[in-house]
């Protein structure tokens, strides 16, 4: 009774404050929310939380780097092993974002090309091939991927082409044909999240399976369905009914350019059309025969099948383009590969740092590209591990410092703040959203996650409840908690920053 009492005081003290502030003008509110705001701590008070919390059974084989530092210079305000490279998760996306922004600008768009040889006779005869000209965009038909085809396939008739007397030629040449970063792990290889970029991306490259599980744990599943269709595509279903309420725990195995897939593991039971995703073996040929039969279906008919081209060359004067589609502003783009983590966007972006500033468009590129550009600008690269641009390889490892300081170089370039803008906020929005919703924190940090097991991760901005603008980045390796467990220890340590 006595808590429930509490509780209710601090309920009605909160309302009365709110209510109040909402009657009073701005001075009069800054000196009640300076009056309520949480008791300021220093660096000793994280320190010691830390210190605490690394003693817990679940984390006393763990690795943990902190680093905070102003915003306006690299002054250390906390700082926990920052020195030492750990693995990153998903919040290499920030660095990998961070450095197209500064590279590529806020408003550079990937480009899809339409072009033809030849020459159109007046009876609608293009004596010639016909092109779709990749430009590496992983957003080319993620929403609607049959609208998109349909309305290219009019453009072609619009310019009166009714017969080909040559091929349709998907040119993916701006990529290399490595869909999956060497070091990516087989349980990931063949499944949505490790949907690699090609040069013709289209519809996320992914496909999706249709189960219909058992009544029971240990039923044999069904396939109903494949969407969207793809050719040669043979699966080997291996999975069983699992436990009620025991969600998605099946995985395909199988990698890039190979057609033939095993999926393993459990689904939940009584469904008649369980979902889960597939990486597409071939998305370049994919998308080429996709946009080959929306033109057939049209009444555009060709002489000889589809051709690929994965080898770059100088691009022909005799080449006459139809239309080039663009994408959504990188900013925008982005946005959504940090608010949903999206790896396939992160590594197209790493491949196109390699195409536009490196030798070619690989990973092994861009990740050359990403330290001789930070390395220009004052940071140490040398120690440093980077395997791809979504952080989807355990092998990635960054110190807390390095991230910080290119976290803090971008924010304070980005006048626009096209990348701050990018950063899901802790209790609000992206994949922080259920992050200390009820903690002093909310609304104050500004960060990208990362999760991979045994590891948790973020880096970004915070605003103290002293109004100091500070950045961050947080590591931790090796830990055996629970997520909901370990979620708790972030919230904690939210909490401890935004009162330094």
């Amino acid at each position: 009774m006595l808590i429930f009492f509490s509780s209710l005081k601090s309920l009605y003290k909160l309302i009365t404050i709110g209510l109040f502030l909402s009657l009073v003008g701005c001075q009069e509110k800054k000196v009640i929310q300076e009056a309520y705001a949480p008791k300021p701590i220093k660096a000793n008070g994280v320190l010691e939380y830390l210190h605490k919390m690394l003693e817990e059974p679940e984390l006393k084989g763990a690795s943990l780097g902190l680093y905070v530092t102003t915003l306006g210079k690299d002054s250390s305000l906390v700082a926990y092993m920052p020195e030492v490279s750990l693995a990153t998760a998903s919040t290499l996306k920030a660095l990998t974002t961070a450095t197209a922004i500064n590279i590529l600008g806020k408003d550079y768009r990937f480009e899809t090309e339409i072009a033809y040889s030849g020459q159109i006779d007046d009876k609608g005869t293009l004596n010639g091939n016909l092109y779709l000209i990749g430009g590496g965009d992983p957003t080319l038909g993620s929403d609607n991927m049959p609208s998109l085809m349909d309305f290219l396939a009019n453009r072609v008739i619009e310019k009166g082409i009714k017969n080909v007397e040559g091929s349709l030629i998907g040119d993916a040449s701006i990529f290399d044909t490595r869909l999956a970063a060497n070091t990516w792990i087989w349980e990931d290889v063949g499944n949505y999240y490790g949907a690699g970029p090609s040069g013709l991306t289209i519809h996320l490259n992914q496909y999706s399976i249709y189960f219909k599980t058992g009544i029971k744990e240990g039923d044999p599943t069904e396939i109903v369905k494949i969407v969207p269709d793809v050719k040669n595509l043979t699966i080997k279903n291996e999975v069983t009914t699992g436990k009620k309420r025991s969600g998605d725990n099946a995985y395909i195995y199988g990698g890039p350019f190979n057609n033939k897939k095993i999926v393993r593991g459990t689904l939940p039971p009584g469904h008649a059309s369980f979902m889960i995703k597939g990486a597409l073996p071939e998305p370049s040929n994919f998308c080429t025969s996709y946009f080959f039969n929306t033109l057939q279906k049209k009444g555009v008919t060709f002489s000889k099948p589809i051709q690929l081209q994965f080898q770059q060359e100088k691009k022909s004067n005799s080449l006459t383009t139809i239309y080039t589609q663009k994408s959504n502003p990188l900013s925008q783009i982005i946005k959504e590969t940090n608010f949903k983590s999206i790896n396939l966007y992160a590594d197209a972006m790493l491949k196109l740092l390699g195409n536009k500033k490196g030798k070619e468009g690989s990973f092994k590129e861009g990740v050359n590209v990403i330290k001789d550009f930070w390395g220009k600008e004052g940071i140490d690269m040398e120690n440093i591990i980077i395997e791809d641009g979504s952080g989807l390889s355990r092998y990635n490892a960054v110190s807390a410092h390095t991230m910080t300081e290119i976290i803090r170089h971008t924010v304070l370039k980005d006048s626009s703040k096209a990348f701050i803008n990018s950063l899901p906020i802790v209790g609000k929005s992206g994949t922080l959203k259920n992050i200390s919703k009820n903690g002093i924190s909310n609304g104050r940090i500004k960060a990208k996650s990362g999760y991979i097991k045994n590891v948790r991760a973020y880096t970004g901005t915070i605003t103290t409840f002293s109004e100091k603008e500070l950045v961050f980045t947080l590591l931790i390796n090796n830990h055996t908690k629970s997520y909901r467990e370990m979620t708790t220890n972030i919230e904690d340590i939210f909490d401890l920053l935004v009162r330094l």
